[in-house]
């Protein structure tokens, strides 16, 4: 039986739950709406840009793009700089847990 160790957990390898790929593009298209909203709802009214243009800014955000206003609050800088920082470890936690689960699948596990 091998372990993986993460901190001071122990996780049994044949414990992993495995996603198919339909539940992978669910989760995928879940986390994304989850960030997005999130990075809408704060440019929207931290930065007062409507709805169409925080949209736009924070998926530009998200795609690592970088911004599309300038920022020219305090709060609109701090709002920023912690949405791309979250949205980009975000990001690539999901290409890590995607890319994890598609090499768990059967067709690569024989």
């Amino acid at each position: 039986m091998r372990f993986i160790i993460l901190g001071e957990i122990l996780i049994d390898n044949k414990m992993k739950k495995k996603y198919s790929i339909l539940q992978l593009v669910l989760i995928i298209i879940i986390l994304f709406s989850v960030i997005l909203l999130i990075g809408t709802l704060g440019f929207h009214y931290i930065s007062k840009l409507d709805w169409l243009d925080a949209f736009h800014h924070s998926a530009l955000y998200l795609s690592g793009m970088g911004p599309l206003y300038e920022m020219k609050t305090k709060e609109e800088k701090i709002f920023s700089t912690f949405y791309s920082i979250i949205a980009s470890i975000l990001f690539l936690s999901i290409i890590i847990f995607v890319v994890d689960q598609i090499l768990q699948l059967e067709i690569f596990t024989r």
